[in-house]
């Protein structure tokens, strides 16, 4: 189910402590650094972007979740089994759907990853700690992806 974007609150980040300032401050209330509008409006856009990047890989990794236990539970069924109905050497239909439409699930998954990294991937320094761990994570996630296709993949040689 897709969450309702969150509204982000901007704010500037000192460059010399880095505390967390309101957006219409003109110096920073801790360092008495003096916080010029153009600063203070880029680092409000690189910090909502940070957070976006970051609540859409957050996104992306729970539905991996999901998904790796729906596919990897429906490939178990298909083709482990063979006594049951879904298996694909049954003809057309439902059970071929299955055989071609669990690795295409995978891919998708594959895309949305892709697509984070395409939107969000070129933050690099200008990210925080929690970006470079999701970055870290998804990339994880993208190699896990392979794996389960190559293993759907060769799992539908072996049976299918």
């Amino acid at each position: 189910m897709l969450r309702p974007r969150p509204r982000f609150t901007p704010f500037v980040e000192c460059p010399n402590c880095h505390k967390l300032l309101s957006l219409d401050c003109e110096q920073c209330s801790e360092c008495r650094e003096p916080i010029s509008r153009s600063y203070a409006f880029v680092s409000a856009g690189v910090g909502i972007y940070n957070t976006s990047a970051c609540n859409a890989a957050k996104d992306i990794r729970d539905q991996s979740r999901v998904m790796v236990m729906l596919i990897g539970g429906l490939t178990a069924v298909v083709y482990l089994f063979p006594g049951i109905f879904l298996h694909p050497r049954g003809g057309f239909g439902l059970p071929s759907l299955l055989h071609w439409g669990l690795p295409l699930l995978s891919s998708l998954q594959l895309l949305m990853i892709g697509a984070w990294f395409g939107r969000f991937g070129r933050l690099g320094r200008l990210g925080d700690e929690k970006y470079v761990q999701a970055r870290r994570e998804l990339k994880s996630d993208f190699r896990l992806w392979l794996a389960m296709i190559g293993a759907q993949l060769v799992v539908m040689l072996a049976f299918g």
